[in-house]
Parts: structure tokens; sequence; C-alpha cells
């Protein structure tokens, strides 16, 4: 069982931390199927009709996870895919910024696949005015440790991006790196328990009836801009 702990940042939306020591229970969902386009900003990209779709299908099986508060990326893509379950649990839905996905690149191009690779291999690297996975594993980390913070004991559900979730999961298993990342379902669900300060991934966790509507990861930046 590895653990890992974090220093607490507090979000300027967040409550002072309160000491507790009672176990609270992450579940990270990641966005259903996406629509990327030339024409929009990535925080922009909307569900695609299937990703539509896996919004509804995963109301009942959120239902099933008691979750009494529910943060999200600002993107839109997150916001949809939690809609649906909000609605119908009557749980606000809590934007904050930092749980937002990593800016590997200003638009969509066609050798994303070759900085995909290079942030996984060198932490530091960025494209000029993007962000490294250094930087974006530690906003997003702080994020969920502020989140924590200010709601200890409780049942938490964060809908947010593959990639921050990947590097999130790295610094709790080392070998957790782009592959795996890749492996990551539209949507998924990952269960992370934070007690006495530290963070358990459960990786024995699977939602029953997910991969029955979850999709496998592809990956839109592979495309070229369409001609001028």
């Amino acid at each position: 069982m590895t653990w890992l702990s974090f220093d607490v940042v507090t979000a300027r939306d967040e409550q002072p931390p309160r000491r507790c020591f009672m176990p609270t229970t992450l579940y990270f969902v990641r966005h259903a199927q996406s629509d990327p386009r030339h024409s929009l900003d990535n925080s922009e990209y909307p569900l695609s009709p299937i990703g539509e779709q896996q919004a509804d299908d995963i109301v009942p099986l959120l239902e099933t996870l008691n979750v009494t508060r529910m943060y999200c990326s600002p993107f839109l893509r997150c916001r949809q895919t939690i809609r649906p379950f909000a609605h119908h649990a009557n749980i606000e839905i809590r934007t904050h910024h930092d749980l937002r996905e990593k800016t590997s690149t200003l638009r969509l191009i066609a050798d994303f696949e070759a900085v995909w690779q290079r942030s996984w291999d060198d932490s530091g690297f960025a494209l000029p005015d993007c962000e490294s996975s250094r930087e974006a594993a530690t906003r997003f980390s702080g994020a969920v440790a502020a989140i924590v913070a200010a709601h200890p004991g409780e049942t938490i559900g964060i809908s947010s991006h593959g990639h921050v979730i990947g590097l999130f999961l790295n610094r709790l298993q080392a070998w957790f790196r782009g592959d795996q990342t890749k492996g990551l379902r539209h949507p998924d669900i990952i269960k992370v328990i934070h007690t006495s300060g530290q963070f358990e991934w459960d990786r024995a966790f699977e939602v029953p009836g997910l991969s029955n509507i979850a999709t496998r990861y592809t990956h839109a930046r592979v495309s070229a801009p369409p001609a001028e």
C-alpha cells in the first residue's frame, strides 16, 4: 500500500483547514467523450453526442457512491459530464479553477503525441506559454488538498481531466505514467482515500456498469488544422 502526503494549499473560496482524522473519500470523475474543435478554445470543447449519453448513463452509477459535495474543472466538458448527476442528486457544483486540464499546447496540433511523450519524460518541459507536467501536478494536487482540508470526513466528487488526474496518480504510484493515463476511459471514476494527511489510491475499485458505457481514450490533437 502506497501513501503520499501533500501540503495543504487553501484556495480562496475554501474554508480554513480543520483538523480531522476521519477518512475523506474522493471520486475523481474523468469527463465523458468530448468533441474538440479547431474553432474553439480547449476550455470550450463540448461533449460529443456519445458523451452526452454517457453523462446521462453515469447518473445511477454515481448515485451509488453517496457523494455529498461536487467540485468541477471550469472546462465545459467536465461541467456537462457532471451536470445531470448534480441535478438529479440536488448537489451544487462548485467550480475550482485549478482542477482544469494541463495546458500542453495552445491549439490542436498534428504532432501532439511527441509533446505528450516528452512531457512525461521531462516533467519540466513546456512549450512557450504552456504548462509543464511539474507545474500542472503541483497546481492540481494543491487544489485537491485544499478541497480535502475544507471537507474532512466527507465523500467528494471531483470532475476533471485525464492528464491532470494521471499526473496526480503518478504522485501516488510512480509507475503510473503516460501509457497508463491513456488507459483512463471516457468517463472514468477513480477512488482515492485521504486520512491523517495522506492519500491512498484504491486500485481495486470499479463501479459496476461503468465498463458498459465508457469509451477508450483517443486524442484529437493528432489531426491537422483545416486548410485555409
